[in-house]
């Protein structure tokens, strides 16, 4: 997903390019979120939505799938949230392609593009493994 939470005054501060500040942004939040996800089922937590509604919300499960993918414990990822292997492939292709569209700006619009159609893509199988889940 194109996770965005880097202000962009410290990417000014530090003389980044303008067309690279969009890519490197979503690098280091990436690199964040992946460096924080084991952390999370070590945080207490409930569903409020499985709370309230009885119903598990559609991100139920997804930080151990993106995690036991990223082990390649494709089996278990599939268990837990089928939505987080192709979490855990977008996650990976940032990591990868965002550093290309820095160096490279002439792949800096595909590289968005592709982001782009997968982000709406993964939304897509979490809604649908969630109603899958919800019938």
């Amino acid at each position: 997903m194109e996770i965005d939470f880097c202000p962009r005054w410290i990417l000014t501060r530090l003389r980044i390019p303008e067309r690279s500040r969009h890519h490197l942004a979503i690098l280091i939040s990436t690199l964040l979120v992946l460096l924080f996800v084991p952390m999370i089922p070590h945080v207490p937590h409930f569903c409020l939505m499985k709370k309230l509604l009885g119903i598990p919300c559609p991100g139920c499960g997804i930080s151990h799938s993106i995690m036991a993918a990223l082990r390649f414990d494709l089996a278990k990822s599939w268990g837990f949230n089928p939505a987080g292997i192709a979490l855990a492939l977008l996650f990976s292709f940032q990591i990868v392609a965002r550093p290309f569209a820095i160096a490279l700006p002439q792949a800096s619009g595909l590289v968005s593009s592709i982001s782009r159609y997968g982000s709406k893509l993964s939304v897509i199988l979490l809604l649908v493994v969630w109603a899958y889940r919800v019938l």
